[in-house]
């Protein structure tokens, strides 16, 4: 069922809580830029209704044109679902949070990108203390990507091994979620912007390595992120200029030991836990599994640098994780002359093209992008 696309809202969904007039304000996204022209002419947005469970959900497909999609062969094309934040919406988070920047690389990449609208603004990301609609009322978020995906197969020729995700903030959580739960579908790759992992008293989801979270996962975080701090601990919607704190979403581990124990899932799971929670910068050492069948994991350290930072754990060469530090970057997705985001978000210094950093990390973690 196709949809009417409308002028993109920039007001905040928040269905769930009641603000002043004042405060709505001030989390308000900034009016989208103007498409690029070669987004304009390189694609089309198709939206669909589907029904998972009697609830009614819309999805926002970017297509390219079949110019630059000639490489590809029907049932072997690459399907990126990019999953908004909280309190955003599909088509807010492709125009205003990325600045197309993913409908950009899809065209220039060959791939179809999907924009699925969360429930009420948000994602059911398994957090206890994540009181959103979407958690309160048990929403099907899995059911929901697992349709997207079929829909997508059917109808545009994609490959459900190729499946990639991007998610940012409570879109991120989701992914998280959905890399460790049993019942969700097997992903080629997931690429979290400004994300975090739920410390175990804070997570319906056991985290525990296993074959099914052995996906490569590439983290994009800011060191100044004032909503998901860098270095661990409370998560929040909002923390606005008078110092009130909106939607206490409870503790988190900080980047690197995030990154450390998805690293884990590639090794045994006894040593990987106990490599998980060391912290501090270290040199780069093997993490080895016992029966040496999985070969081994190498933590490799990026160099210092007054931009970004790049640390990456790699089997046989190959990088399974990464973790993209953006230094006294805030909570956003990074895009060079995109979008202004609101103060609350903390500095918007747009130095990293954070989707790029996405894709280039899939090109080279996983088979989804190529053309083989």
């Amino acid at each position: 069922m196709l949809s009417q696309i409308q002028p993109v809202s920039t007001a905040p969904v928040l269905e769930h809580i009641k603000l002043s007039t004042s405060t709505l304000s001030l989390l308000a996204r900034p009016d989208p830029l103007e498409a690029p022209l070669f987004v304009r002419q390189g694609g089309v947005i198709v939206s669909v209704c589907l029904r998972i469970c009697n609830v009614y959900r819309d999805v926002h497909f970017y297509i390219p044109r079949p110019e630059y999609m000639s490489r590809r062969r029907r049932g072997e094309i690459p399907l990126l679902i990019a999953c908004h934040g909280c309190t955003e919406h599909g088509l807010l988070f492709r125009a205003s949070s990325t600045s197309y920047a993913y409908d950009e690389l899809a065209c220039k990449e060959g791939f179809i990108v999907a924009y699925p609208d969360g429930y009420k603004g948000n994602w059911n990301d398994g957090r206890i203390k994540a009181i959103f609609p979407a958690t309160v009322e048990n929403v099907d978020d899995v059911s929901f990507i697992s349709h997207i995906i079929d829909y997508a197969q059917l109808n545009f020729g994609t490959s459900p091994d190729r499946t990639l995700m991007a998610g940012f903030a409570n879109g991120g959580q989701l992914l998280l979620r959905l890399l460790y739960e049993e019942n969700a579908p097997q992903l080629a790759g997931i690429g979290l912007h400004c994300a975090g992992l739920p410390e175990p008293s804070n997570n319906r989801i056991r985290t525990q390595p296993s074959p099914k979270s052995r996906v490569p996962v590439v983290m994009v975080n800011g060191t100044a992120d004032p909503l998901t701090p860098y270095e661990g601990g409370t998560i929040v919607i909002a923390r606005l200029p008078n110092g009130t704190v909106l939607g206490d979403r409870g503790p988190h581990v900080g980047a690197l030991q995030a990154a450390r124990h998805m690293a884990c899932s590639w090794i045994q799971a006894d040593e990987g836990e106990a490599e998980s929670s060391q912290r501090g910068r270290k040199k780069s050492r093997p993490l080895r599994s016992k029966d040496n069948q999985r070969g081994r994991v190498i933590e490799k350290r990026g160099e210092l640098s007054p931009i970004v930072v790049r640390d990456q754990w790699l089997v046989d060469g190959r990088p399974v994780i990464r973790l993209v530090s953006m230094i006294g970057e805030g909570h956003h997705v990074s895009v060079p002359g995109g979008s202004r985001m609101p103060g609350f978000l903390g500095p918007t210094l747009e130095l990293v093209h954070a989707p790029q950093e996405v894709i280039e990390f899939f090109k080279v973690a996983t088979h989804a992008l190529s053309y083989d």
